[in-house]
């Protein structure tokens, strides 16, 4: 149960981590 939930988080900054950097070459444009 434990192992999911950090997965889950896990999933969840990596999620956080490709939108910032979106952000942040949209915004280099």
């Amino acid at each position: 149960r434990k192992k999911e939930k950090v997965r889950a988080k896990n999933i969840l900054h990596k999620k956080l981590v490709i939108y910032r950097l979106f952000q942040i070459s949209k915004m280099h444009e």
